[in-house]
């Protein structure tokens, strides 16, 4: 693949199935106009260029990276991104600090299967108004959500592996009703075994209370928002 250190104007850059490219080139880390870009199918891609230049970056989808192990660096320093969608990245182990993410409004981070833990600082982006957490199937623990002071919409599903949420996520979710799940005990906000999140067998009581988990109400996915819904495969 060309160099394309020159484009300097160049405002949207999307590579698409080109499933035997292994590596990026140096210059697109440094398109320093470039608002938007989408990375889709480089099945055979390993690693990335530094993007910490990418001052003007709005939006960063990347999506089956299947050989992609870490994230390029400088992500997590991109103070113009507002949406950042990580989806089937089935060797990716950990997520940066995102703490330079001072704009962030939309995180989804989907079907990353090696990923055993999410980045304590993503508890404390204060811009965020949607987190969408779906696949994560070695997800162990979950942050501190209390510093997303501006989140509307949250979705978590099909972590089979997570048995506790965080206590401050009564405050801002709710669980949407769903036909033949077996209930939870009014006096533990315990929860049964359901279908998406298979390993969460626990709510804390307060965490329960605050989401109307301590009546006969049936659930499986955990999803808060004023229109919430089912999240997309």
């Amino acid at each position: 693949m060309p160099d394309p250190i020159g484009l300097t104007a160049l405002d949207s850059l999307t590579i698409e199935d080109c499933h035997k490219l292994r590596a990026l080139p140096r210059g697109i880390g440094e398109l320093g106009a470039l608002r938007h870009l989408t990375l889709r199918g480089l099945q055979k891609l390993q690693e990335m260029p530094d993007l910490i230049r990418l001052t003007a970056l709005g939006s960063l989808t990347m999506h089956r990276l299947q050989k992609l192990r870490a994230l390029p660096r400088g992500i997590g320093e991109l103070g113009a991104l507002k949406q950042l969608t990580l989806r089937s990245l089935n060797e990716l182990q950990e997520l940066q600090d995102p703490i330079g993410l001072t704009t962030l409004d939309s995180l989804t981070v989907e079907w990353c299967c090696q990923l055993r833990a999410l980045p304590r600082e993503i508890g404390e982006l204060g811009t965020l108004k949607q987190l969408k957490l779906r696949g994560l199937q070695k997800l162990q623990e979950m942050p501190d959500l209390t510093g997303l002071t501006a989140l509307q919409h949250f979705t978590l599903m099909d972590a089979a592996e997570l048995t506790h949420l965080p206590d401050t996520l009564g405050r801002m979710i709710a669980v949407i009703p769903r036909q033949n799940d077996r209930a939870r005990a009014p006096d533990t906000g315990r929860l049964q075994e359901t279908e998406d999140t298979a390993g969460v067998n626990h709510v804390p009581v307060a965490a329960a209370k605050a989401v109307g988990l301590a009546g006969p109400a049936e659930g499986h996915a955990v999803h808060g928002g004023p229109h919430a819904g089912g999240a997309s495969p």
